[in-house]
């Protein structure tokens, strides 16, 4: 069953032993990001941390929220993240069967759509506390500066809501804004993303740009503004699929935007298409360093409301960990089916937590023809989620491209430098500091593949050594029996 709330999933947390209280006074300026990461870098299972006396404030923090494999399965309510691969790829290219008999079949499919659309309620918690004017002062909220070298506290978990003014779609978009005054924000937005582009149409044209901020949502739905879904795909629609449980919204009072009816807390306002954008930053990026001084557009802040007992929420952008390792794992499981829509003999793919979900990826294949993986590594820099992909190594599909140790060492053993090495001018992530112009940069990929004859390997190619199975099984199974320390390893290993 869907959360309502952020309050009941935190209030689940509190029952499995997974959220730990902070009740000393602790400041919003950097002390609450310090005490998260270091609880993150002692253990890979720290709780999330609901800190009850910010700054002498009564809207209390919670931070490292899905830090954990296990709270992120249970805030998407499935037993491993594969579960709902399946089941998302049919809702967005369903086949349609031939046949009255065949399309009895879609009964249930269509009745589980219905549910999906989003539903517009009257009211809701989120606006049961309204300020709207003067009454605005974003200095009341405990927005917390969580490294030293940002100008200013930054919201870290808030989800945009705004309609692209050229499609109609709706846009749900997790992006870092800055507060910059007591009405207004500093929208950190980059070419390519869907309300960068909405914005700049709506400023060629010289209109306005309504939108607002929700933060503390069933988590569900702020997993589901951070999924990269094809066009026309409405987010809100997926984030009833998570939830099993349509999406409730509510007209904001002050912008015509929807918004959610059980958020925490609202934001509401406007870009103004006639203001030059500002210069803002640096502010923490996902790669571990600063993003550099950039210009963006102001976000005027126009009302902000919530519910009478608001718990704000908060992630510490940065190197792992964080939660948005396991944000980016449960992404990696929905990503491999509509990848596989596009690239035949597509088995696997793996991001590592090196790579920071943007610098490498493991790709596997079952490969049938010569240069099939130099093929593959093209198809994945075309294709919308995988294109940041700035190192791709393409192995064979024995290889588990989650055992980041293997797939390290058939690297270093299957490939020539010279031959397997491919190099193709892209464009690059917004937040890749190594590229010497900005946007612009360079992609590399690596075949390990097993060689072909046709690919210019004129030796034998070598198998990989082994143990008889049957042998490593009998061992396993008398482990104990042998009086041998420890539990044996399953899996591959190099």
């Amino acid at each position: 069953m869907a959360y309502d709330t952020l309050t009941d999933f935190l209030s689940e947390l509190e029952s499995r032993g997974e959220l730990l209280r902070v009740s000393s006074p602790v400041s919003s300026r950097f002390e609450i990001a310090a005490i998260t990461r270091e609880m993150s870098l002692q253990s890979d299972n720290a709780p999330a941390l609901l800190f009850d006396n910010v700054d002498g404030q009564n809207i209390p923090v919670v931070t490292n929220l899905l830090g954990t494999k296990s709270r992120m399965l249970l805030a998407l309510r499935v037993n491993q993240f594969s579960e709902l691969a399946d089941q998302l790829i049919n809702l967005l290219s369903p086949e349609i069967p031939e046949g009255w008999r065949n399309a009895l079949q879609l009964i249930p499919r269509l009745n589980q759509l219905m549910k999906l659309p989003p539903v517009e309620s009257q009211t809701g918690r989120s606006q049961q506390v309204v300020r709207i004017g003067k009454d605005v002062n974003l200095g009341l909220l405990p927005t917390p500066y969580s490294w030293q070298g940002e100008s200013a506290p930054v919201l870290t978990a808030g989800v945009v809501h705004a309609i692209d003014p050229v499609s109609g779609v709706r846009i749900l978009a997790r992006t870092p804004i800055e507060v910059t005054g007591s009405n207004t924000l500093a929208l950190h937005i980059h070419p390519g993303n869907d309300l960068y582009r909405a914005a700049r149409e709506l400023s060629a044209e010289g209109q306005q740009f309504p939108l607002a901020i929700s933060i503390g949502l069933d988590p569900a739905i702020w997993f589901a503004s951070q999924l990269p879904l094809p066009r026309q795909t409405d987010p809100a629609m997926i984030a009833g699929f998570l939830r099993n449980k349509p999406l409730e919204l509510v007209r904001g009072r002050s912008q015509d935007v929807q918004v959610p009816a059980n958020a925490q807390l609202i934001i509401e306002g406007y870009l103004d298409a006639t203001e030059r954008w500002n210069s803002a930053g640096p502010i923490a990026s996902p790669t571990g360093f600063y993003s550099p001084q950039e210009s963006v557009p102001t976000i005027h802040v126009t009302a902000i409301t919530h519910c009478s007992n608001p718990v704000f929420q908060s992630a510490i952008v940065g190197p792992p960990p964080n939660e948005d390792e396991w944000i980016g794992r449960a992404t990696e499981q929905l990503l491999l089916p509509l990848a596989k829509l596009y690239i035949r003999d597509l088995v696997n793919l793996h991001w590592p937590r090196a790579g920071l979900f943007r610098n490498w990826l493991f790709v596997s294949i079952r490969k049938t023809h010569p240069h099939h993986a130099k093929q593959v590594m093209h198809s994945i820099w075309g294709l919308h989620g995988l294109s940041q992909a700035k190192m791709v190594v393409v192995v064979d599909e024995e290889i588990d491209v989650t055992n980041e140790e293997l797939v390290w060492h058939v690297l270093g053993t299957n490939i020539n430098p010279k031959s397997d090495c491919v190099f193709a001018e892209s464009a690059a992530d917004a937040y890749d500091h190594s590229c010497p112009e900005r946007y612009a940069g360079q992609k590399m990929g690596f075949d390990a593949t097993r060689k072909l004859p046709e690919e210019g390997y004129s030796r034998d190619w070598p198998n990989r050594v082994q143990i008889p199975e049957e042998t490593r099984e009998r061992v396993l199974n008398r482990w104990e029996e042998f009086g041998l320390p420890g539990s044996p390893r399953n899996g591959d290993s190099p």
